[in-house]
């Protein structure tokens, strides 16, 4: 009996349409491939962000089979003038210096926020610190004097503590910087908005104490930005989880699905530490910038949002 109960269990999985996942990212029939590439996955179990060409592949529900899975294209013609905002948090650090290198010799803008007790730390970051300011395609903004000590709850408890902490780091700012004027800031840990025709919370904090926080600072006159995307890494030793070209598919989509703050405008958010040179951290920043270009996109700093 449990033979005749696992036939049509071997058959269904004989049957299966397999899909190879190519080194480059691509997918090819698995009697297709050839012999280098790394693993195969079955058809249904392919993740949408696992494509590297511009076609997306939606995956429907195992149970509802009734119609074919459909492709959505996504050309430059069908999204144009597109702008991102490339941010990078928490320097000065040990990848800061590859970050300020691949701006200049890609000769594009972006925002660099950075922590006042970082900037301290040493003669060494204080260099680097004072080479992102003295760059015109690189806005160094204010990422908060103590980055929170990493005790976000009690940072974001007093208003009071709060405002004091950025200000802080704005006298900073304004001392190695003669020509700043604009409070741009992005806090510690949150995803927040307080821009004239922007105002949001991060989605993962209901408290009413901290929103006095960020109000607080709004009426001190510092300009709050977020983000609409992280390029996510591992915790565990700073990897980056995705290539390059799968964000800039990602950010085409939320381009194309209106899932910015701004239209045809979006703030990618990533971190300094995640560009050094262990598991070619400096390279998928140049590929990621590349492939941007590629694609018809524009680089701005946050001045310009």
């Amino acid at each position: 009996m449990k033979i005749l109960f696992l036939v049509p269990l071997l058959i269904s999985f004989l049957n299966a349409e397999w899909l190879i996942v190519n080194n480059d990212g691509t997918l090819s029939s698995y009697n297709n491939t050839p012999y280098e590439n790394n693993y195969a996955i079955p058809k249904e179990d392919i993740n949408d962000e696992a494509e590297l060409s511009t076609t997306i592949i939606v995956k429907k529900h195992k149970r509802t089979n009734k119609r074919k899975k459909r492709k959505i294209i996504i050309t430059d013609s069908k999204v144009r003038d597109k702008t991102v905002y490339l941010t990078f948090d928490d320097g000065p650090l040990n990848g800061t210096q590859n970050v300020i290198s691949i701006l200049e010799e890609s000769g594009i803008d972006a925002t660099m926020f950075m922590i006042g007790k970082h900037v301290e730390q040493n003669s060494y970051r204080k260099r680097l610190f004072k080479r992102a300011i003295n760059d015109d395609n690189i806005l160094v903004a204010n990422h908060t004097y103590s980055h929170a000590s990493g005790h976000y709850r009690r940072f974001y408890s007093d208003d009071s503590r709060v405002v004091s902490d950025l200000r802080k780091m704005d006298r900073k700012l304004s001392y190695y910087d003669p020509l700043h004027t604009q409070k741009i800031c992005r806090l510690a840990g949150r995803n927040v908005f307080r821009l004239p025709h922007i105002y949001k919370n991060d989605p993962a904090v209901k408290r009413a104490v901290e929103y006095r926080c960020y109000n607080a600072l709004k009426n001190n006159g510092f300009k709050i930005f977020g983000w609409d995307y992280q390029w996510d890494y591992s915790p565990k030793n700073a990897k980056l989880k995705k290539t390059p070209r799968q964000i800039v598919n990602i950010m085409e989509r939320l381009i194309k699905r209106g899932r910015t703050k701004k239209p045809n405008k979006l703030i990618l958010l990533t971190h300094d530490f995640t560009f050094k040179k262990r598991f070619r951290g400096d390279q998928k920043l140049r590929e990621l910038i590349s492939l941007l270009k590629e694609r018809g996109w524009g680089f701005e700093t946050l001045e310009n949002y």
